[in-house]
């Protein structure tokens, strides 16, 4: 079955750029959709006749919610036989959503009948409708608008429709409300995405970590991350190595993990294979060579330097258990530079 959160993520191509750069970029746009980013779990809804169901960026399938109920009794009113609706589910307590980490656990136990009721789905974008993808943005957010405002626990993001004022007017309302990323920008062309974020921040694979000389080594402490972008051609192209942003317990977690999966060292850093997903902030960015890694499935071989993404002064957020390693999370165009 394919995944058609991951589908549509690599389609829309979302990237990443800051503000100040958007406007003046963008300051002649116009017709064009900006939207809040929830800062949830990206899932298709898939709806085949009369029945439905969540899968996960992840490929985790999730059933009996109240929402899928919704979900199904909306759609069969309109007579459709088999529609994907691209959102974020969210846990929502108070009419407030939860921070990420409380909402992840909620979905991850999703199976919980006190859980099955904070379950809520932000409608991003229609995937498919009755086998047809929509021709453009205007005619998914027509169908949303139709067919899900007023929903209960079916919602619609923030949104406005216009230019660069607009933009910039609900951007200012939303950057720091709870459960907001950041805005998402869909252009008039049809081809450019953006995701406009207060700080910036990025999707990471762990590779390993070092350097065993360093005090926290002694302590059972990760004293730094070997982290990496996946490049194009498959190979994981080096960043920079992330040291702040830790608790002790972070770093003890880390360090239990790292040694109890290690593959190999190679000088006095440890990797390991490539699957934990990390977000780390970081200010500044640039592009230049750096080490590539090829992982042959029990070891890296190394095949010379690539260009990657330099992050100035990184510092980590969280770990991102929603995401893998695929060629779209992680992968080195997150930013508009390149």
């Amino acid at each position: 079955m394919k995944n058609s959160a991951l589908e549509w993520k690599r389609l829309t191509n979302l990237r990443q750029i800051d503000y100040n750069n958007f406007v003046s970029k963008f300051a002649n746009t116009t017709d064009s959709y900006f939207l809040e980013k929830i800062d949830g779990v990206l899932a298709a809804f898939t709806y085949f006749n009369d029945f439905g169901s969540f899968m996960t960026i992840n490929d985790v399938k999730i059933a009996g919610l109240p929402v899928i109920d919704e979900y199904i009794n909306i759609l069969r009113r309109g007579n459709f036989r088999h529609v994907v609706v691209i959102g974020e589910l969210v846990a929502v307590k108070n009419n407030s959503i939860l921070p990420f980490g409380d909402l992840l656990s909620v979905i991850k136990m999703s199976r919980l009948e006190s859980n099955k009721p904070l379950i809520y789905h932000y409608v991003y974008d229609i995937f498919s409708i009755d086998g047809k993808k929509a021709t453009s943005y205007k005619e998914s957010m027509n169908f949303i608008l139709q067919n899900f405002q007023g929903a209960k626990r079916t919602r619609i993001p923030k949104y406005v429709y216009g230019n660069i004022e607009d933009f910039s007017k609900l951007y200012s309302k939303s950057i720091l409300k709870t459960g907001i990323e950041g805005i998402v920008a869909r252009l008039n062309d049809g081809r450019r995405n953006y995701k406009i974020k207060a700080t910036t921040s990025w999707d990471v694979v762990v590779l390993g970590m070092g350097s065993k000389s360093m005090k926290a080594w002694k302590k059972d402490q990760a004293p730094y991350l070997i982290t990496a972008f996946l490049g194009p051609d498959g190979t994981f192209r080096r960043s920079s190595d992330v040291g702040t942003g830790f608790t002790f317990k972070d770093r003890e977690d880390f360090f239990k993990y790292i040694m109890k999966n290690k593959v190999q060292e190679i000088g006095d850093e440890v990797f390991v294979k490539p699957a934990k997903i990390i977000e780390i902030r970081a200010f500044r960015w640039r592009q230049r060579p750096s080490q590539a890694y090829l992982w042959t499935g029990k070891e890296y071989r190394m095949v010379g330097n690539k260009d990657s993404v330099i992050l100035d002064m990184p510092s980590f957020l969280r770990v991102r258990e929603d995401k893998s390693v695929n060629d779209y999370d992680i992968r080195l165009s997150q930013a508009e530079v390149l």
